[in-house]
């Protein structure tokens, strides 16, 4: 690994996507702060990526603690036309598309939901 030297100190070069050392760095943000984290991309392959390394990278959080907001999906529930009721948001982290959050504010039957999280829940907001 290489180390260069910044104002702020030593500044670690990782090898690979960008994209993804911010996974990784918004990973270690929210085991050592434990803050309910919003997760915001623009890929849907990088939120897959971010929900593998939350899971398996933060010691006390469970896999169903770590929920996406993605392709019709509000958490744990597929949200299709015949969907009635949907579920609040339960998990302290929630890993999404900036499309699918646009979405879900949008839907009568989500919007309330993500608002109360956002408002209420979300303490640490990623984007990348």
């Amino acid at each position: 690994m290489k180390m260069r030297e910044t104002s702020r100190g030593a500044d670690k070069k990782l090898p690979g996507n960008n994209k993804l050392k911010t996974a990784l760095l918004a990973k270690r943000l929210t085991a050592n702060l434990g803050l309910p984290t919003l997760f915001v991309a623009n890929r849907k392959s990088l939120l897959d990526d971010a929900a593998d390394e939350f899971r398996n990278g933060v010691s006390g959080l469970n896999y169903d603690d770590v929920v996406q907001i993605k392709d019709g999906w509000f958490g744990k529930t597929k949200v299709g036309k015949d969907t009635q009721e949907v579920p609040p948001l339960s998990a302290p982290i929630v890993v999404a598309t900036i499309q699918s959050l646009s979405a879900r504010l949008k839907d009568k039957r989500t919007e309330g939901h993500l608002r109360n999280w956002l408002r209420n829940e979300c303490k640490l907001l990623v984007v990348v």
